[in-house]
């Protein structure tokens, strides 16, 4: 794939038109991810408003469906970074080097934020409104702190689905410097793609359950030609929010092999250019 030109908005606008030129490359991929979101959605459908005691095994089976993903993600990434389009699905080195490393990851940052919230909750009952507003100023630097890290590291997950070897986190600090906001003008360009997508899929969700409502209103409202309507609902929810699911997926793979593209480019620039210069 061409090298990439450091905009923000080129990278998110790139990254869109790579989920749909992708499509032929890898439809097994896009077929599980779709398939994925939707059972995840269908799982844990409505699930904030039940009582803890009837949450059942919803939520750890939603989570066990996201391992499916993993193996399938690379591929595509693969493409996205570095053009690859070889390397088969499976659950080969790369796949158990991203999932270590993406538990590692989740699991450092999870660490932080509940010291953090820990730590928040102690001042303000221990320090009145003092201990409050200091809570709040560790909430803000806690959080803006893990963001930052996690966009300083984003070229980790390419690297990882390339294979490459060496000091992952070193790595991806060093080529990440000096590209921080380049990250951050990415990702805020692209919204302007993912907004639209959720709005087109909410609209098409509740136009489709508008469509199954009852006109007659002898018919008892909570049954739709003969299926309980709860569960019909959930079920169209579940197929539609799955379209959704699966081109988040993808645009935000195809937006990071971008970054990673993008990155990568820049930093073999500079270095060719500081080799010409004469000692």
């Amino acid at each position: 794939m061409s090298e990439q030109s450091k905009s923000g908005w080129r990278a998110a606008k790139g990254a869109f038109g790579d989920v749909f030129r992708a499509l032929a490359l890898f439809p097994v991929a896009y077929i599980v991810f779709y398939a994925v979101s939707a059972l995840q959605q269908f799982l844990l459908q409505g699930i904030e408003t039940r009582p803890h005691e009837e949450i059942g095994l919803e939520l750890p089976a939603a989570a066990l469906a996201t391992l499916i993903l993993f193996p399938f993600c690379i591929s595509p990434l693969r493409y996205f970074a570095a053009g690859d389009t070889n390397h088969p699905y499976g659950f080969g080195r790369p796949f158990w080097r991203v999932a270590g490393w993406m538990a590692l990851i989740g699991v450092l940052s999870f660490t932080v934020a509940m010291t953090a919230i820990f730590l928040v909750t102690f001042l303000s009952a221990g320090f009145g409104d003092a201990g409050t507003a200091i809570a709040v100023v560790i909430m803000i630097v806690v959080y803006l702190g893990l963001i930052w890290f996690n966009l300083r590291i984003v070229t980790i997950y390419p690297s990882l689905a390339l294979d490459e070897r060496g000091p992952m986190l070193k790595n991806a600090f060093k080529e990440s410097a000096g590209s921080f906001w380049f990250i951050v003008r990415a990702i805020l360009s692209s919204l302007v793609f993912a907004i639209p997508v959720m709005l087109a899929m909410s609209a098409l969700e509740l136009g489709i359950l508008i469509a199954l409502s009852p006109s007659d209103t002898t018919v008892d409202p909570d049954v739709v030609a003969g299926f309980d309507r709860q569960a019909l609902r959930n079920s169209t929810a579940a197929l539609v929010v799955g379209i959704g699911g699966a081109i988040n997926i993808v645009y935000c793979s195809a937006l990071i092999g971008r970054i990673f593209r993008a990155i990568r480019s820049t930093n073999v620039t500079a270095t060719e250019s500081a080799a010409a210069v004469p000692a």
